[in-house]
């Protein structure tokens, strides 16, 4: 049988996983730890996809797109939401309430850096043993447990709902999304 379809069939499942998460978010139906589940779901399905691809040596264009496709949604969006949700959370005491109907949006740079990140990969043609810049995956994870300790009531989470400090943790995200950093590449050939 003939299974040249299943890494594109295993991306969009994990596409269709991201779209879940976002919708739970944005109506607020489910704690963060639940989503999390999902999203490490989602994390396995992309390692999956690849990792099918090149065993059955099924590589293709359009595969390549899927996945930045699916990582945007599971792992660039969901983040930018997780930042708006934390924004919204966090006292606006410190900054007025003008301020603070728009300060939240920025959480959204996230998925902006996430964009170009994706798209800079898919241009460049390396086989190195190496990323340039953070990926989202392990990005979205750094978020989600920000996120998860936010949502936890605690002297911490009274620490990371400061917009000082959520807005530290947007740029310096966003910094190493977009950075030439050098971090390994879990993507072994054998």
């Amino acid at each position: 049988m003939n299974f040249k379809f299943l890494p594109n069939l295993i991306t969009l499942f994990n596409l269709f996983l991201g779209c879940i998460v976002t919708l739970l978010l944005i109506e607020n139906n489910l704690e963060v730890k639940y989503v999390f589940t999902i999203t490490v779901i989602c994390l396995i399905l992309d390692y999956l996809d690849g990792y099918i691809a090149r065993k059955l040596n099924v590589k293709s264009d359009i595969g390549i797109q899927l996945d930045s496709l699916a990582d945007m949604v599971s792992f660039g969006l969901v983040p930018g939401i997780l930042l708006y949700n934390m924004f919204n959370a966090a006292p606006s005491s410190s900054i007025g309430s003008i301020s603070s109907s728009f300060i939240p949006f920025l959480g959204f740079i996230i998925t902006l850096s996430s964009a170009y990140r994706l798209a800079r990969y898919n241009i460049r043609k390396s086989t190195s043993k190496f990323f340039k810049g953070l990926p989202t995956p392990a990005n979205a994870v750094l978020i989600y447990s920000f996120a998860m300790i936010s949502a936890e009531g605690n002297s911490f989470s009274n620490i990371i709902l400061d917009y000082n400090i959520l807005m530290l943790i947007v740029i310096v995200s966003s910094i190493l999304l977009v950075s030439n950093l050098k971090l390994l590449n879990l993507k072994f050939k054998s």
